[in-house]
């Protein structure tokens, strides 16, 4: 394949520009636009990610299958296939990813006989304007739209869907990068605090301490309406067996606990530990917050006087 992408480039280049390359390599990072490669007995779409300025591609009269590996090249606006293998019309849709190509032929493919063939272009590229050689015209944009109304505002709903995370997560970025400069990363959230109750089974214990489960009381209160239990039950009787289960495993728990907190050293014990380990933990993120600072500053100092 290479070999034979060398030789179709060698024989673009005239004798007034550079001498030819040596490297393949070398061919394929030239400001290409347009690549023929028919009747190259080609089986596989491969070879081609360098050239990223391509507008036009021709693979006609080869023996591929699979419309694939043209991820890198940046604005294609003529696809040329005719004569192939291709069988399966929805792997057309990936030149979906070239939002400016007007020109595309299948003709001679297995896929070209499918009854919906033309619709199905017409629907799926709303900027094609050469089909098979021939003008797509506006009455048969119209009616493919018509056709394939359904599938193409659920593809356009997936496709915002998948912008907005996008857009998110290039905020989140972002914010974070802002935020690492200024040494102050995860402290606009929880994430510190808690931090501070990681590794701290003290605090666990006192969290489900008999005291401090009383204020759940509330909680419990929202599942006494007799409509609501048969609710519950009618429609949960699985996630009432795992209540269960979890009721029994609890009262273990608070049978064991109501034994520790009977002694006051062994809470004050607790707490004290916890806050310790609390205590710690705040301590690190200033000595990182200070160091963060402190290098920063002596870059800052060496680039100013240097």
């Amino acid at each position: 394949m290479n070999e034979m992408i060398l030789q179709a480039v060698k024989g673009q280049v005239t004798d007034d520009e550079a001498a030819p390359p040596a490297e393949i390599s070398d061919v394929l990072h030239l400001r290409l636009e347009y690549k023929n490669l028919s009747f190259n007995r080609i089986k596989k779409m491969e070879g081609l990610q360098s050239l990223r300025k391509l507008e036009s591609l021709n693979l006609s009269d080869n023996k591929i299958s699979v419309i694939e590996n043209l991820d890198t090249i940046e604005n294609l606006t003529h696809f040329f296939f005719a004569n192939n293998l291709l069988e399966q019309l929805d792997n057309v849709l990936y030149l979906q990813r070239f939002k400016n190509i007007f020109t595309i032929n299948l003709f001679g493919n297995p896929a070209f006989d499918d009854d919906n063939y033309q619709h199905f272009m017409a629907a799926f590229f709303p900027n094609l304007m050469f089909l098979d050689r021939n003008i797509l015209h506006e009455t048969t944009k119209n009616a493919a739209s018509k056709k394939y109304q359904y599938v193409l505002d659920k593809m356009k709903a997936e496709e915002l869907e998948k912008e907005k995370a996008e857009e998110d997560r290039r905020s989140q970025e972002a914010e974070l990068k802002l935020h690492k400069d200024a040494f102050v990363e995860s402290l606009n959230g929880p994430c510190l605090f808690d931090s501070m109750f990681e590794g701290d089974p003290e605090a666990e214990m006192l969290h489900h301490a008999p005291a401090v489960d009383s204020l759940r009381l509330s909680e419990l209160q929202q599942l006494s309406d007799p409509d609501t239990v048969t609710a519950k039950i009618s429609h949960c009787s699985v996630e009432i067996s795992r209540l269960y289960q979890s009721l029994v495993t609890l009262e273990c728990k608070q049978v064991r606990q109501v034994e520790l907190f009977s002694d006051k050293d062994t809470v004050m014990d607790t707490l004290t530990t916890g806050h310790n380990h609390h205590v710690l933990k705040l301590f690190d993120r200033e000595s990182q917050l200070v160091s963060g600072i402190n290098a920063w500053k002596q870059t800052l100092i060496k680039e100013v006087f240097s």
